[in-house]
């Protein structure tokens, strides 16, 4: 996937591991992270209908009608990480790990592809969560910044 920087210079983002001191890479991060939000509250959903009507199915895992509760805080959290937040960025990785840490202490059978899939999950918050500690240091950093009346320059918004 290819981003501009700006003024020409084209720089191709790594889904994997984002730069995330430009906008383009904080973008990413967070729609990779919003998305896989999106999917573990489908997954939940979809295995909760299931559990509803399978019982030998929701013994074993553990899933009932409650499970919706968890769906609609996974949507919550994909809505902070739609909008950029650190508290949604945050929350998505504890969730993901409370749950992986509940579904390994209750028993539940995990796989070799569930564990890829889980490493791929985390990966995805903790980009998250770096990409709004990048974009709450540029926000620092653009407060910060003087303007040119307080540099004293003689830019075109200084006046003499």
């Amino acid at each position: 996937m290819t981003q501009e920087a700006g003024e020409g210079l084209t720089v191709k983002q790594n889904w994997f591991w984002p730069d995330v001191r430009m906008m383009a890479g904080i973008g990413l991060a967070f729609k990779i992270a919003f998305w896989v939000a999106i999917i573990c509250s489908a997954l939940t959903a979809l295995v909760a209908v299931i559990g509803i009507f399978n019982v030998p199915l929701a013994q074993q895992t553990h899933i009932n009608a409650w499970s919706f509760l968890d769906v609609a805080v996974w949507l919550l959290i994909a809505f902070g990480l739609w909008k950029k937040t650190p508290t949604g960025a945050w929350a998505a990785l504890a969730l993901h790990l409370v749950e992986t840490l509940w579904r390994i202490n209750n028993g539940i059978t995990v796989k070799t592809a569930q564990w890829a899939w889980t490493a791929l999950f985390t990966l995805a918050f903790v980009n998250a969560i770096r990409a709004s500690m990048s974009l709450n240091r540029m926000a620092k950093e653009a407060q910060a910044a003087p303007t040119p009346e307080q540099a004293g320059g003689s830019g075109p918004g200084a006046t003499r």
